[in-house]
């Protein structure tokens, strides 16, 4: 195959205004028809395999798996605290080790209430993982994952990894976590695929975000010049795209459907 079948361009989108450090630009790669064009090839053939190849905590690109079960499973879980096909095959690998981790050492299962066991879920590369908040569990985690990246040659981003824990734990653990694995400590709500993970009641203000986006995409100098039809069609396509992944996974009160 030709060189320039694979080459490509890369190009640095800013996250936010006035960036400072690489970490506030998002990467994007820039390739020709041909690489596409091999790329989806290659993932319409492995489309019909996928189902039997990667295990069931991994529901990115993969037919029949929904984003929004990873949400609803985290969601429920968190109550009792107190080309995309050939790049999930290579997660795929990383997510069998933490199986076979909990495995060697059942002790470091995260017990919901109902008492099944759970190791992990993931979505292409974001991960999720339950463990057994004992240091000594935490501290075998974190050196698989030190050993993983070893012999992977791919690392962590660590000011991206963060932990949670329950309102049992105390601020010394935590810290002595803090210390050995350098992940942040944060608490609830936090927002996993795009959603909201809370605990308790739902709270109007975790559709503050979403809200303000349409807001703000309405309220732009390039609405006010369009037809009222054209301002209908554009309202639909920012509801459909912002809101209707949110809505999936969390039943708005009165008070938010309103404010929608």
């Amino acid at each position: 195959m030709p060189r320039f079948f694979t080459s490509m361009a890369i190009v640095f989108i800013p996250k936010k205004d006035n960036p400072e450090h690489w970490s506030d630009f998002r990467p994007i790669s820039l390739c020709y028809f041909f690489n596409k064009l091999t790329s989806k090839i290659i993932a319409h053939r492995l489309g019909s395999l996928l189902p039997n190849i990667i295990s069931p905590n991994q529901s990115a690109f993969v037919k029949g798996r929904l984003i929004s079960d990873n949400i609803l499973l985290t969601q429920e879980l968190v109550h009792d605290l107190n080309s995309p096909s050939l790049f999930i095959i290579a997660m795929e690998y990383f997510s069998r080790c933490i199986n076979a981790l909990f495995e060697n050492y059942p002790s470091m299962y995260y017990r919901s209430k109902k008492g099944f066991p759970i190791t992990h879920r993931s979505f292409a590369d974001d991960f999720i993982i339950f463990v057994n908040v004992s240091f000594n569990h935490v501290k075998r985690f974190k050196d698989f994952l030190d050993l993983f990246s070893l012999e992977s040659g791919l690392s962590f981003n660590t000011s991206k990894c963060a932990f949670f824990t329950s309102k049992w734990i105390t601020i010394s653990n935590i810290n002595i976590i803090i210390a050995y694995t350098k992940f942040e400590h944060n608490s609830l709500p936090f927002k996993y695929l795009g959603a909201p993970i809370f605990r308790g009641i739902k709270k109007s203000h975790l559709f503050d975000e979403i809200i303000k986006k349409i807001q703000g995409k309405i309220s732009s100098w390039e609405y006010h010049f369009l037809s009222f039809g054209g301002r209908l069609t554009i309202l639909k396509s920012t509801l459909n795209s912002m809101a209707f992944h949110l809505l999936q996974v969390i039943k708005p009160n009165n008070s938010i459907v309103r404010r929608l």
